[in-house]
């Protein structure tokens, strides 16, 4: 996870790794485990807040991952044979979010999720406000870059994960015209030196000879 957030731009450099295995991504996670354990022994105050907010977060990650399986299934449908994977689907999906949402709409009644919930939403909130403001950063460098004449050489990442068949769509049709570049590149290529039949070099040789003999 370090690692793919550091790919898309969302984590500091120095978490970046040039080898298979993601040393500095598993270094700085079990240190930040190490660093909620001391706190939970310390403070079991905050060690409750930290548990009641891993939850929030657990099921909030679900409650958007079932709405945008909702969203993506009424945009593009099932597939051709109109067999959706998800067995029962709309209903077992509404069931799903709808039980999710009761769960988290239970919290404040149980004894000491309350304040995960609270600690959970300020953290929705948080992120939220901070990935638009990145968004919009993001925009106007784009904009500016553009109106100035620059080439923009970094690769924005994309965050709808969902239109991942048109975008492997589009990576073909660029490959598509990459190729047919490549056959007018070679047509010119052609046409500037024309490849000469054996009749043509055998009539050439024989200028040369009468040339040398004369």
């Amino acid at each position: 996870m370090i690692r793919s957030l550091r790919d898309e731009g969302h984590a500091p450099k120095w978490l970046q790794d040039d080898q298979d295995v993601p040393y500095r991504g598993i270094l700085f996670s079990g240190f930040a485990m190490l660093v909620g354990l001391g706190f939970g022994l310390m403070f079991p105050r905050v060690y409750l807040v930290l548990i009641t907010t891993g939850g929030f977060a657990l099921i909030i990650t679900y409650v958007v991952i079932m709405a945008s399986h909702i969203r993506f299934r009424k945009r593009k449908g099932c597939p051709p044979e109109g067999i959706c994977q998800m067995r029962g689907y709309p209903y077992t999906s509404w069931i799903a979010l709808i039980s999710m949402i009761i769960v988290l709409m239970c919290m404040p009644f149980i004894p000491g999720q309350g304040v995960g919930l609270v600690a959970g939403i300020v953290m929705v909130v948080l992120y939220s406000l901070t990935y638009y403001v990145m968004r919009f950063s993001t925009r106007s460098k784009v904009q500016n870059t553009t109106r100035k004449g620059k080439p923009i050489m970094k690769n924005q990442p994309s965050f709808l994960t969902e239109f991942s068949e048109e975008l492997n769509g589009n990576t073909n049709e660029q490959g598509i015209l990459s190729q047919k570049n490549d056959s007018h590149k070679s047509q010119d290529l052609l046409k500037s030196n024309p490849i000469k039949d054996n009749d043509e070099m055998f009539e050439e040789e024989e200028r040369e000879r009468e040339h040398y003999d004369g």
